[in-house]
Parts: structure tokens; C-alpha cells; sequence
């Protein structure tokens, strides 16, 4: 056992850190759809969206880290750890609202909610350790975004790293995920899109 750091008794911090790097990403990505579109055009602006989400991302996970530890001293553990945990995070989630959003349009964002709000946030292990929940939310919390980020948080703060390739390994995944369907789905709909126009000029 690790004890918690004294700013953060009850051993929230790591949970409520990944939560806001979450939140960050998905409305990042939804800002951009309503601004320009649910759907990228082409692949193109697909990829200036994730390029975006990427930034942003970057510069979320420093903003959490610094303020998680130096600011408030909730969390113990190295800032550039904590740093690449939150960039990845957030854009883990980000490229799967970008991706949700080019298949099912603005219907996606929802959908984004549901899987990191609704489903995620219970199951991350955070109030409660996962063996204490019940075994649904125990089954899923490690292969979502926030209960992969806080037990990466807290293997970071807390046990020197220990047991973090497969929480890295599932926020890769889901990033990874995130921008093949962003730009497959961007290209088929381009593509549907030009095999359209020599009709309409016909």
C-alpha cells in the first residue's frame, strides 16, 4: 500500500485529474465539429482536426500536470510523466469523438458521452477501488479511457510506474482507433462524394 498524498486524503486527485483531460478532449472535438461540420469533407481536414486535437491535447496534459502537482500538491509523481499520461489521454479520447462524429455525425458526440461519461466515469475505479464495483462496471472500467488513465495516473504517482503497459497500451488503442476511422471514413465519404458529382452535372 501507497499512502495518498496528504493534499489529496481520500485519493481522488488521479481520477478527477483524468476526468478533466477527458472532458478536454471530447469537447475539444466537439467544438470542432460544431464550428466546421460533424463530417471532415476529406481526408484533409480530417487530418487538420486531429492535428488540432493533438495540440490541444499536448497542452492539456502539461496544464493538468503542473496544476495536479507543483500548484496544488494533490498528486505525487513527475510532471513529464503526467504530462505524456494527459496528452495521450485526451487525445485518446479526442480522435474517438473525431471518429464516432465522421460515422454517425453530430449523433457522435452523444455517443462519445455515453461511452466516457456515462459508462467510463463509474467504472474507472475512483470512489471506489474496482474490485469493490459491481462486475460489469469492474469488466469494462480497464478498457476505458478514464479507468485506463487513472490507474495509470496512480501507477505513476504511486508505485513508480508499475503495472502501466497495459493501460498505455489501451489509451494507444483507442487513439490509435480514434484516427483510422477519422480518415477511412473521411476518405470513403469524398469518394462517395466524387463518384456523385458526374451525376449532378449530367
Amino acid at each position: 500500500m501507497a499512502p495518498a498524498s496528504p493534499q489529496d486524503f481520500d485519493g481522488l486527485s488521479s481520477f478527477y485529474l483524468v476526468v478533466g483531460w477527458c472532458v478536454g478532449g471530447y469537447l475539444c472535438a466537439s467544438i470542432l465539429a460544431i464550428s466546421t461540420g460533424a463530417r471532415p469533407a476529406d481526408p484533409r481536414r480530417a487530418a487538420i482536426r486531429l492535428l488540432v486535437m493533438a495540440l490541444v491535447s499536448a497542452v492539456g496534459g502539461l496544464g493538468g500536470a503542473v496544476i495536479i502537482g507543483p500548484v496544488l500538491g494533490a498528486l505525487p509523481g513527475g510532471v513529464a510523466a503526467l504530462w505524456g499520461l494527459g496528452a495521450l489521454t485526451t487525445f485518446a479520447v479526442g480522435a474517438a469523438t473525431l471518429a464516432l462524429q465522421g460515422v454517425f455525425g453530430i449523433v457522435g458526440i452523444g455517443l462519445a458521452i455515453l461511452l466516457v461519461v456515462i459508462a467510463g466515469n463509474p467504472s474507472a475505479g475512483g470512489a471506489f477501488p474496482l474490485p469493490m464495483l459491481p462486475p460489469f462496471w469492474a469488466a469494462i472500467g480497464p478498457a476505458l479511457p478514464p479507468g485506463a488513465g487513472t490507474w495509470a495516473a496512480r501507477s505513476i504517482a504511486y508505485f513508480e510506474g508499475h503495472a502501466l503497459t497495459g493501460s498505455l497500451l489501451v489509451l494507444s488503442a483507442w487513439a490509435a482507433g480514434g484516427v483510422l476511422v477519422t480518415m477511412v471514413a473521411a476518405g470513403l465519404r469524398r469518394r462517395r462524394r466524387d463518384a456523385e458529382l458526374p451525376t449532378q452535372v449530367a
